[in-house]
């Protein structure tokens, strides 16, 4: 299957998902305090860490060693049954640590924030979602796409319907909200063991878990401190501010994560295409450099729109306590593109088994510096701060993978080129801060023209590399997704 294909369905399965998340919005602010839903959120970020401690790194064992045995169906078998076996025993032990050291654990990273029922949901949550998440992670290797939507809409139902069902009708607040995800985790989690029970023998090679914990100690520490850089923002809030403020800065982290919601979906289907790519003797890097500009471009322009009219998008479908929420967007959503930036980059490493130990590093550094910037900013401007924390840190962060991947491949990435194609959409997008003292509807059409001058002088600005028109623009780009689909078949 093409990536042209898989990309269509990842990014349906994402728009679905994002629209989903937003859709609900309105009832989770209507039904929940801005305490309550501060409060959701900040265990979800608590679930999101120990998700990582749980997987420790499995799912890029599992797309990149996949191939390594999937030639031979009993070594695949007993790699699979490796994988789901082990994780299992580790999970069981690792709850068991968190919930014998709750008191030493969790005054920690969770401030004020009650044991009983809230972080042990949490537990729960990580200890289930981890063996979906594989599960997803082994579709998208085999390139089973119309697998991966059905079993992401079918888990979208599950968490949100559950999650409403409780909300609304049993009026179980913040618990229930949270309660929804780890009974849809539980589920999914019995149906992948039934789906795998024929693929997958049920033991433990040695030598197949020595290779994967080699490759995924790495991945652990880095997902760690990509915690570290997207979700940590909101405990320090929680300590510094208040669960309120978390509550108005977790809708503009979802507004934006529309973004973040469609790099990531590209990214699933770009990464098998990319190292197909690579195993070539003779390949084209402008193909892959051409891609990752033109995506680039089109990850600014949809965060400009998302940054411009997201005031009205809190005024009209949000509760309006949340209206102040629009300030952090522009910064979060293009710290996102900053992030699919990176994408392409780190992939370089990933291939590379030599180099994905330095992977960590950057990551820590990144880490670090949000950590550190959000200490600095948030007392002086509060969410806005710890926004501006989050776009800087995945700058740098793009930036330094950038320079380390060519120590090891250069495919011809050039990163000032890149960062132009962000910059200028950036900047547009501060128009948001000025305060038009006029009726809502006409300060709406003006910014619909804005935006259509914006990407008119974006397209002018990028003709030479991109078309002289816009027309020329929808032609290079059918003849080019084309030319990859193409190749794509051709690599089978």
């Amino acid at each position: 299957m093409s990536v042209i294909k898989n990309t269509t369905i990842y990014f349906s399965v994402s728009i679905i998902q994002s629209l989903i998340s937003f859709l609900l919005l309105p009832v989770f602010t209507y039904f929940l305090t801005k305490a309550e839903f501060g409060l959701v959120s900040v265990v979800n970020s608590i679930s999101a860490l120990l998700a990582i401690f749980f997987i420790f790194g499995t799912q890029a064992v599992v797309s990149r060693l996949y191939f390594e045995y999937k030639d031979d169906e009993e070594k695949l078998k007993t790699f699979l049954g490796t994988v789901f076996l082990s994780k299992i025993i580790w999970n069981i032990l690792l709850a068991a640590v968190l919930i014998l050291g709750r008191n030493i654990i969790f005054p920690i990273i969770a401030k004020d924030i009650s044991f009983y029922p809230f972080l042990l949901i949490a537990i729960g949550i990580g200890f289930f979602s981890v063996i979906f998440k594989i599960y997803q992670t082994l579709q998208q290797t085999e390139q089973k796409s119309k697998s991966y939507a059905v079993d992401q809409i079918l888990y979208l139902v599950l968490n949100n319907g559950i999650t409403v069902l409780l909300l609304v009708v049993f009026d179980m607040k913040a618990e229930g909200v949270i309660l929804g995800t780890l009974v849809a985790d539980f589920i999914m989690t019995v149906l992948v063991f039934f789906r795998l029970r024929k693929r997958m023998i049920l033991k433990i090679d040695r030598d197949i878990l020595k290779e994967s914990f080699s490759y995924s100690w790495p991945i652990f520490f880095h997902a760690l401190f990509g915690w570290g850089l997207a979700s940590v923002n909101r405990l320090i809030l929680n300590n510094l501010v208040s669960i309120e403020t978390v509550g108005v800065y977790t809708i503009g982290f979802t507004i934006a994560g529309v973004v973040n919601m469609i790099t990531v979906a590209l990214n699933h289907s770009y990464t098998p295409w990319f190292y197909s790519q690579m195993k070539k003797e003779k390949r084209d890097n402008g193909n892959i450099v051409r891609f990752a500009e033109f995506i680039i471009l089109i990850y600014s322009i949809l965060s400009l729109c998302i940054s411009l009219f997201s005031p009205e998008v809190i005024y009209l479908f949000i509760n309006k306590g949340y209206v102040q929420a629009w300030k952090v967007i522009p910064f979060i959503s293009f710290g996102y593109v900053f992030n699919g930036l990176y994408f392409f980059f780190i992939n370089i490493f990933n291939y590379t088994k030599k180099a994905v130990k330095y992977v960590p590093l950057y990551s820590l550094c990144c880490s670090l510096i949000n950590i550190g910037l959000n200490y600095v900013l948030i007392p002086q401007y509060g969410m806005i701060g710890s926004a501006i924390a989050t776009m800087i840190s995945m700058f740098v962060l793009s930036l330094t993978t950038c320079i380390g991947s060519k120590q090891f491949i250069d495919v011809g990435f050039k990163y000032k080129r890149m960062i132009s194609l962000i910059l200028l959409p950036f900047l547009m997008s501060l128009f948001v801060f000025i305060d038009f003292d006029l009726n809502f509807w006409v300060v709406l059409i003006i910014k619909i023209i804005y935006v259509l001058v914006c990407i008119l002088i974006l397209l002018l600005v990028n003709r030479k590399q991109f078309g002289g028109s816009i027309a020329h623009q929808i032609d290079n780009l059918k003849v080019y997704l084309h030319g990859i689909k193409g190749d794509n078949k051709n690599s089978k």
